[in-house]
């Protein structure tokens, strides 16, 4: 064999192997795409793809503690989180949270069992609060009455026209406006009365 007989049969050679590599087993992704229900309600005609299937996770549904964006919500005697300004609460709220900041919540149409505030700027208006927790900074509560109220933060104002039976704070230059039974206060600043 002559040395260009050499070469052109190791060149081929070397397509050979190397055409054959492409189609070694190297793993690939696969997409299965699912048949869809066609228009009278059955299977659709095309068939999956061969190989290993993958589908999506089905979407989650939202938890029923998760309100809407903004609007009215009704706790439906279910705790919830509340995230965005402008959320007027009505019905039965045995556990209610609100959280973030520059908030403002309307609850004088709700039944408010426990409430904690988490954040900066949060004002919520309620007609009456069971058990009120505020922790954070310029939180403002109106309501008609309070049984008991925990502040821990500052500059925090609560207003209850009714009374209230218990306050504790935890925090500086807060002001609590109503008649109240019990205090303990652990902050400096503080004005209760």
């Amino acid at each position: 064999m002559t040395s260009r007989s050499r070469v052109a049969a190791s060149a081929v050679t070397v397509l050979a192997v190397l055409s054959l590599a492409g189609c070694a087993g190297f793993a690939q992704p696969r997409i299965t795409r699912l048949p869809t229900d066609g228009p009278a309600g059955g299977a659709s005609s095309q068939a999956p793809a061969p190989g290993p299937t993958t589908s999506a996770a089905p979407a989650a549904s939202p938890a029923p503690s998760a309100p809407p964006a903004s609007g009215e919500v009704d706790c439906g005697g279910v705790a919830i989180s509340v995230t965005s300004t402008g959320t007027q609460l009505v019905g039965d709220c045995p556990d209610v949270t609100i959280q973030g900041s520059a908030l403002a919540v309307d609850a004088t149409r709700a039944s408010l069992v426990r409430v904690a505030v988490r954040g900066d700027r949060v004002t919520l208006t309620a007609e009456s609060v069971s058990e009120l927790t505020v922790q954070g900074n310029d939180v403002r509560v109106d309501a008609r009455s309070l049984s008991s109220v925990a502040v821990e933060g500052d500059r925090n104002t609560v207003t209850a026209t009714g009374g209230i039976d218990a306050v504790t704070l935890r925090g500086n230059d807060n002001t609590v406006r109503a008649q109240v039974d019990r205090v303990d206060d652990g902050g400096a600043r503080n004005t209760v009365g």
